[in-house]
């Protein structure tokens, strides 16, 4: 068996997860819906094969997923004990984890992430970007860990797999996803259920953001931006969750081949996303300013006013077409 083959890492994996009673998870800042549905189905998992196994947030938890009925599960305080084990879902990078970044410094890691790049979290990874999200490979290595599925495990999953694929609609998706999401539903998950939730249960300060970015989008050549100030989130009461499908949204307009949405974070500070509808590596340029994520679906956090930022990215996208 090669060294860093899949099944190796797999085997790993499994061994030191049976090995571990007590075992603290965490992911990358600004949780979305597959970490949290991968950590959510890790706990769940853990109580049927006798192991302690808690969250460590690294950032505030978006109430956008409270429909899940156990989210309750990463909101646990974390006891005053030696954890054996920490596994890191969805990132492979020190600089994501947060405030938990100097809890597991000095613990043992596995890296669970579906994301291109090598990362400097040191560890055991597995680390697999041809998987659609990080529950797809979490539902896997629950199948290795002989774990049964119910709807405690399956509906969280299944939220991650619908989340980070948007709704089975980005280029990720593939056979492999689907055939997870089929049997995450035959063990209770109800895809309209979750698609209600998720997409139609909007507060009218996110409908309202979702507009003043709609307003604000322009074309230059095939590359669709559009930008939200500090004080739009102010001035209509909107949170961060709020911005969830804004970049999707955006990707709708015929002729485009990248859409970007800017948010200024504070008067020098842009968080920039990308979305393509072709074989446009947005991950590429993304990891040109210190971010990264996928081909299809990428982002990072740019120093820089508004204007600036946009001119350096723009440009960066016209100049590789």
């Amino acid at each position: 068996m090669k060294k860093n083959s899949p099944m190796r890492k797999c085997f790993e994996v499994v061994n030191a997860i049976s090995n571990a009673k007590s075992i603290l998870l965490t992911s990358h800042e600004r949780i979305d819906g597959d970490s949290i549905g991968a950590a959510i189905a890790l706990i769940e998992a853990g109580k049927k094969i006798n192991k302690e196994i808690y969250y460590f947030a690294p950032d505030e938890l978006p109430t956008l997923y409270d429909f899940i009925p156990n989210i309750s599960l990463l909101r646990r305080p974390i006891p005053n004990i030696e954890f054996d084990l920490a596994i890191v879902l969805d990132t492979s990078y020190k600089d994501r984890l947060g405030k938990a970044r100097q809890t597991f410094e000095s613990l043992p890691k596995i890296v669970i992430d579906h994301h291109e790049g090598e990362g400097d979290i040191e560890g055991i990874r597995l680390n697999d970007p041809s998987a659609a999200s990080v529950t797809v490979l979490v539902l896997e290595l629950l199948d290795e860990l002989e774990i049964e599925l119910d709807i405690s495990i399956a509906l969280p999953l299944y939220v991650g797999v619908f989340t980070d694929s948007w709704s089975f609609q980005q280029s990720n998706t593939d056979s492999r996803a689907m055939r997870c999401a089929a049997r995450l539903i035959d063990a209770g998950a109800k895809p309209f259920d979750v698609a209600t939730s998720f997409f139609e249960s909007k507060s009218l300060s996110a409908i309202r953001l979702m507009g003043r970015a709609m307003e604000r989008s322009k074309i230059e050549g095939n590359i669709l931006w559009s930008y939200l100030l500090k004080s739009d989130f102010d001035e209509l009461g909107a949170a961060e969750q709020d911005t969830e499908g804004i970049i999707t949204s955006l990707r709708a307009a015929s002729g485009i081949r990248v859409a970007i949405l800017f948010r200024e974070l504070d008067q020098n500070k842009i968080k920039v996303n990308f979305r393509s509808k072709d074989d446009t590596n947005v991950a590429e340029v993304a990891r040109h300013f210190g971010g990264g994520g996928h081909r299809a679906a990428a982002g990072c956090t740019v120093d820089g006013t508004l204007d600036e930022v946009r001119k350096k990215v723009v440009h960066l996208f016209s100049a590789a077409k």
